[in-house]
């Protein structure tokens, strides 16, 4: 059966991916009610797998990497098998089995052009990758996180 989820549970929810440090205290403050029924609801978004971990986030440019690019990706063989040997990669930030022209699209960070460049001869010249595209992001947006 799937679970629903109210308000207060996208409330909390919110202020989490906001900020993930916020205290039960914090959190019943700002939502207006007791920390008790905080706790009772993060406790239970952790048990169904909603919350799956907590974590930070990060400037990749002020880290040294200043450039991210998008790399489409076709495999000739089954795409999660090589989506896995793809992840693991240093400086490969997410990878996404999608629809469409390519199986696969990944998101990297690199230091500079050369960086960029030994990453993507590595990546394309896998026996499994059939043809590949890469675009360099200009400029990111913060995703709207909304529910």
């Amino acid at each position: 059966m799937k679970e629903t989820y109210d308000e207060t549970d996208l409330d909390i929810l919110r202020l989490l991916k906001k900020n993930s440090r916020l205290s039960y205290r914090q959190i019943s403050s700002k939502l207006k009610i007791h920390p008790n029924t905080v706790i009772a609801r993060i406790k239970k978004l952790e048990r169904e797998g909603v919350i799956e971990k907590y974590t930070i986030g990060l400037d990749y440019k002020k880290l040294g990497y200043g450039i991210t690019a998008i790399f489409n990706l076709a495999a000739s063989t089954r795409a999660d098998a090589v989506a896995k040997e793809i992840v693991v990669l240093p400086h490969v930030r997410e990878i996404h089995k999608v629809t469409g022209q390519y199986d696969l699209v990944a998101t990297v960070v690199c230091r500079d052009i050369d960086d960029l460049n030994e990453l993507f001869i590595k990546i394309a010249s896998m026996p499994a990758i059939q043809r590949s595209g890469t675009q360099i992001v200009l400029e990111s947006y913060k995703p709207v996180e909304s529910f």
